[in-house]
């Protein structure tokens, strides 16, 4: 990597709306900014998946860009460009039975993955689609797998860090010291504002929160309809940036089910009938815990009350379920 792309690199990273794990920021940042960064190499970030008989499983890597960059070319990632087109091409094929989408991305940049979701989303009901978080599922990573039809996270794996940000970073110090001054000539009163050559003005600060705040909001709605919840739901729940582990996934709403990359494979490869069969068992079961919660947090209120007919169970169970949401 020679100097004008880590210019690049530093660059991208710097004045962009990130919905990243910001540690992974901050890894790929000491990358770059590494005196041996040139002898990286280059990778592709054109998917290479794999089928399972009727199963594709497509990859979701890495640092994710709209476009391939100085970053995917030295540090590898995924396009959204090119995955669209690998998706776009798997669920059309009438080979293919189910698509497994293979996550293990910090997120990365803003650009781009809304679009990518919504076309995830709109492939809904053309043929099962599984997100697996296998076994980090962040920021842009988890608004693009969220749209899947389920999202399932592998027993060692997280989800979360739903939040959006921008990092500044002001070089005037150091050009002082330098003894360089770069003066702008620009015409446009907002021209310039929050440029890296002098300290962030806040009317510029503002302006980026503006923005900031934008991309947060369209992250927090798309989830909400993805997961069928509510933007305060998830606002005021999941939505803040933090991580959870894989039960705390399911339990949170972040998540459908605890399980492997290649059991999830495992499952879609018998056939949607026999999928959906676990499924019903699976819901039956979560099912039957809530009933049987509601009943010993009932009792532990009312320890005196007589035990519910069948009758009194099933209504009382639908009156918990309404007000549960």
């Amino acid at each position: 990597m020679n100097h004008s792309e880590r210019t690049e690199a530093l660059d991208l990273l710097y004045n962009s709306p990130m919905a990243m794990h910001p540690p992974a920021l901050k890894s790929l940042e000491a990358h770059v900014a590494a005196l041996g960064v040139a002898q990286c190499v280059r990778r592709s970030t054109g998917p290479t998946g794999r089928t399972a008989g009727q199963v594709a499983v497509l990859p979701l890597y890495g640092i994710i860009t709209q476009h391939e960059n100085v970053i995917t070319q030295h540090f590898g990632g995924t396009s959204t460009e090119k995955w669209g087109q690998a998706f776009d091409n798997l669920i059309a094929s009438p080979q293919i039975g189910a698509v497994v989408i293979d996550v293990d991305s910090p997120g990365g940049e803003v650009y781009g993955i809304p679009e990518l979701a919504d076309k995830v989303f709109k492939a809904r009901g053309s043929k099962p689609i599984v997100a697996v978080s296998n076994a980090e599922m962040f920021s842009a990573a988890y608004w693009v797998a969220s749209a899947a039809d389920e999202v399932v996270v592998t027993p060692s794996g997280q989800t979360g860090s739903i939040g959006v940000f921008s990092l500044h970073v002001d070089y005037s110090g150091a050009l002082e010291q330098a003894g360089e001054k770069p003066t702008f000539i620009s015409a446009g009163e907002r021209k310039v504002w929050g440029n890296p050559f002098e300290p962030l003005t806040e009317e510029s600060k503002a302006m980026i929160q503006g923005e900031v705040d934008t991309y947060y909001n369209q992250f927090v709605a798309a989830v909400a309809k993805h997961r069928g919840a509510t933007s305060k739901q998830v606002r005021g729940g999941y939505g803040q940036g933090s991580l959870a582990t894989a039960k705390e996934s399911v339990t949170l709403g972040l998540a459908d089910r605890v399980a492997t990359l290649d059991d999830t494979i495992r499952r879609w490869q018998s056939g949607r009938k026999s999928a959906e069969r676990e499924d019903a068992r699976a819901a039956a079961e979560k099912r039957e815990a809530q009933v049987q919660g509601w009943e010993a947090e009932a009792r532990a209120n009312k320890p005196k009350r007589p035990a519910l007919s069948p009758q009194e169970r099933e209504k009382q169970l639908r009156k918990w379920e309404v007000e549960v949401g």
